[in-house]
């Protein structure tokens, strides 16, 4: 199976086609065993000794950048009539909500007081009315004396005081949200932020709609530290009560306080010059994509999701929060729910009449199928990716689609039409100018050889692919070609030379520091080891492996260097420890969903019963 470690396009505005591909060489052993690798040997296991083979898909082997696009930073929320994609927002000190008993705005992140009623229902800090509802009886009264007190306390600023009314009201009415609200801003002002946020969190799970308890959670969150997490429940907030000022405000003075500022406060001073500042869609919808491009991917979900629970009348804006949706959770490895937006997204486009869009939204879900395997799906989503792109003549799609194509046809075994796809973008690309992309595609082209036995001309293209990546001085390029050079030398039974190109790779990774590659130069290094029936050091290379793997928390890595060590010691006999690894692995193909991985596992798991 191809990389599928391939990135989707997002988009960033209205117009806009998809992002530049790049590409994975994928490389299949001829014979010996289920080999169904992608990636080469720098990563594959080559039964030479029977078994199932592992997959992986490196992404030095393979010469990966994005298959259906590049990289995807979050869909741009376009802020004009012209569609121009303005990015992200965000400025403006506006205060919290009210202090003690009545409103009024404060600049503190804590926001008002907690124990009184807000001015209105939509404070961002205020405190709301606690109603002895559930309480009867001389109780009530109680309650409500108890009520008194702990706002009095407030007023009076002994927060230790209130906290402890507050839970005596709580043991007479447990399920009073709001009660759990104005304990969550006293613990605030005691500096006590886990407890008001597990007060905040309770509030919140008492009243899902209850706007206030969000903000609590918010203000908590932005005390620790969680910056991206605050931002997310403030909007949860703001989504509960689009109409409040208040809310807006507190969630911009949020944003402002947060590591995002330098890229949201130019983009917000110009939404205020054009009136859209405050919109909560159209700040919830720039903040959450803000947060797609810093990599908080489960906030900038959340954030987006509360952008449309407000909802906008505009497609365009709302095509670009489904783009950005789908790429989160591309990001988070969710492909249902991301393959659910895109095609929303495409959706959009299709109505908008935006040929670019369509163009995009349909290499996205290509690249999605790929990774779950429905190569029907994703051949013709590609088709029409490279319809559009040529319709509207927009060349990096077209190379995108080629390639992604290229790595379609090779993951169904036709190499013939792999080789045609992977050779047109090559020529594409030498059109464009553009070296880096060339010299990745004559790799790919190399990949496919090697996956079809001719070996010679896969050695002749991974040259030229070196040649190309030292003319450029592309350090992680010449790791590429090396560790493919090595493959294909380790598929020639040269594992003297195979071993050779993988240790050049290892030291171009411990140069630059980039541990993703160190991990693949060791698969490959463990591999030639193996074949050439040196289990001990072929142990010593895969244990590095894993250990690479787990360091950078990389669990397509991880699962690839399980399958790999598992192997070696099924061939050392150590059958207990092979099994364990191979489970290891099916557990992480199961998490990341993919089947291809999981047929591979189950094979080795059935072999180490069977041993």
């Amino acid at each position: 199976v191809p990389n599928n470690s391939k990135k989707i396009t997002c988009h960033q505005n209205s117009s806009s086609g998809p992002g530049g591909g790049g590409s994975s060489n994928l490389s299949n052993h001829p014979g010996g065993g289920n080999n169904t690798s992608s990636g080469g040997i720098n990563n594959n296991i080559n039964n030479n000794n029977g078994g199932n083979n592992s997959n992986n898909n490196n992404s030095i082997n393979n010469n990966s950048s994005s298959s259906s696009g590049g990289n995807c930073v979050g869909g741009g929320i376009i802020i004009n009539s012209s569609g121009n994609n303005n990015k992200n927002i965000l400025n403006s000190n506006a205060g919290g909500g009210g202090g003690g008993s009545n409103g009024g705005s404060s600049n503190n992140i804590g926001g008002g007081g907690c124990g009184t009623t807000s001015s209105g229902s939509n404070g961002g800090a205020g405190g709301g009315i606690a109603t002895a509802t559930a309480v009867s009886g001389s109780s009530k009264a109680l309650f409500l004396e108890k009520v008194h007190q702990s706002t009095a306390a407030c007023q009076a600023g002994d927060f230790e005081t209130a906290v402890a009314l507050y839970t005596e009201a709580i043991a007479l009415d447990p399920q009073n949200h709001i009660l759990y609200s104005n304990r969550s801003a006293a613990h605030i002002k005691l500096q006590q932020y886990q407890k008001a946020l597990q007060d905040a969190i309770k509030a919140k799970d008492l009243n899902p709609k209850w706007p206030k308890a969000y903000y609590r959670q918010g203000v908590a969150l932005q005390y620790m530290g969680r910056h991206a997490d605050a931002l997310a429940a403030f909007s949860s907030s703001l989504a509960q009560d689009p109409k409040s000022l208040q809310l807006l405000a507190g969630l911009v003075e949020a944003a402002m306080k947060s590591p995002l500022r330098t890229t949201l406060e130019p983009t917000y001073r110009q939404l205020q010059t054009m009136r859209l500042d405050k919109s909560p869609f159209v700040i919830i919808s720039v903040i959450g994509q803000e947060l797609l491009a810093a990599g908080h991917y489960n906030a900038a979900v959340e954030v987006l999701e509360a952008a449309l629970k407000i909802g906008t009348c505009s497609l365009k804006l709302r095509g670009s929060v489904f783009s950005a949706l789908s790429s989160a959770y591309w990001a988070l490895n969710s492909l249902d729910k991301a393959v659910s937006y895109m095609q929303q997204d495409l959706s959009v486009a299709k109505s908008l009449g935006d040929i670019a869009g369509e163009c995009r939204a349909h290499g996205n879900l290509g690249s999605a199928y790929f990774s779950k395997g429905n190569y029907k799906e994703a051949l013709t989503s590609h088709r029409y990716q490279l319809v559009l792109a040529m319709k509207c003549k927009d060349t990096q799609a077209a190379a995108s689609a080629l390639t992604s194509l290229g790595h379609v046809y090779t993951a169904i075994g036709d190499y013939p039409n792999a080789l045609a796809s992977h050779k047109q973008c090559v020529q594409l690309v030498k059109q464009m100018g553009d070296k880096l992309q060339e010299a990745r595609e004559i790799g790919n082209v190399g990949a496919v050889y090697l996956a079809m036995g001719d070996f010679d001309s896969a050695v002749d293209c991974h040259m030229e692919h070196l040649r190309i990546a030292k003319q450029l001085t592309n350090k992680v390029e010449e790791a590429r070609a090396y560790s493919n050079l090595g493959s294909s030398h380790h598929y020639k039974r040269n594992f003297d030379q195979a071993i050779a190109f993988h240790n050049h790779v290892l030291r171009i990774a411990q140069d630059l520091g980039d541990r993703a590659i160190e991990a693949r130069a060791y698969a490959g290094l463990g591999h030639a080891a193996r074949c050439m029936g040196d289990y001990t050091q072929a142990q010593k290379w895969h244990e590095k492996q894993l250990d690479m793997a787990l360091t950078t928390k990389d669990k397509v890595a991880e699962g690839r260097a399980c399958s790999n060590l598992g192997i070696v010691y099924q061939l050392m006999g150590n059958h207990d420890a092979a099994l364990k690894l191979h489970q290891a692995h099916l557990s992480i193909a199961r998490l990341l969903q993919d089947r291809a991985g999981m047929g591979r596992a189950y094979g080795n798991i059935g072999n180490a019963y069977s041993a």
